[in-house]
């Protein structure tokens, strides 16, 4: 299962430091201390990592790799700060280079973006479609499909053929459990991710054995619905 990213501010935490919550599913696995120095969505975003702390009883699952893999997919310049000698070896291998300076820094290189050039969202709340496109990071230059329920839906599908789809469970007409059935049947490839205020074990069950991408809370947040981009971007790499 895929970590899943929090930040929250030094205002929120009444720290000098930014703060990365990371958790999977509802268990807190750990922390890391860093500075945004430019957030995710906005030009040449940036982030300094001061230290990551994976709690010790998961510390040998590589999610300290898994959160360093994510700021590289978020961010364009991603710095370790002040790196120990005894460190090195974890950072050149995450793909860092040496700053002389006892920092080491990962640079996106140009061609590197999302795979994902096409999204789709289908939600019959105009207010929740707003806000989750509001989510997506403005650095790459995707093309964007709306649709009010999951027959418009499927019919947008179908023409233009997305490359990954946000899909709310409870719909008018053709539901989202239904959708995405009629998506997968038309498309065994298709990358859907399911959203929904309330996701039962049977919803989610049901949603998971007909291929959903992943399942996110609505209301969605800039972490969640740019995991899962991040994830669908890595299953069409």
């Amino acid at each position: 299962m895929a970590i899943s990213i929090e930040f929250q501010s030094n205002a929120q935490r009444h720290s000098q430091y930014d703060w990365a919550d990371i958790s999977i599913g509802n268990e807190h696995i750990g922390k890391a201390r860093c500075k945004q120095i430019f957030p995710v969505g906005t030009e040449k975003s940036s982030i300094i990592i001061c230290s990551i702390n994976i709690y010790p009883e998961w510390e040998e699952h590589g999610y300290g790799r898994e959160f360093v893999d994510y700021c590289k997919h978020h961010f364009e310049i991603v710095i370790a700060d002040r790196v120990r000698q005894t460190a090195i070896g974890f950072w050149e291998a995450m793909g860092f280079f040496n700053n002389k300076d006892g920092n080491w820094i990962y640079r996106r290189k140009e061609g590197e973006g999302t795979m994902i050039k096409k999204i789709l969202i289908v939600d019959d709340t105009p207010v929740s479609r707003r806000i989750l496109k509001s989510c997506i990071t403005r650095n790459e230059q995707y093309e964007f499909f709306e649709a009010g329920d999951g027959f418009d839906g499927f019919e947008i599908f179908k023409k233009e053929r997305p490359d990954l789809t946000f899909m709310d469970i409870n719909m008018p007409k053709i539901g989202g459990i239904e959708c995405l059935e009629a998506i997968r049947k038309f498309d065994p490839h298709a990358m859907v991710v399911m959203c929904s205020s309330e996701i039962n074990p049977e919803s989610l069950k049901t949603v998971t054995s007909l291929g959903a991408l992943s399942v996110i809370n609505k209301p969605p947040t800039k972490e969640s619905v740019q995991e899962a981009i991040s994830k669908a971007d890595d299953t069409k790499k």
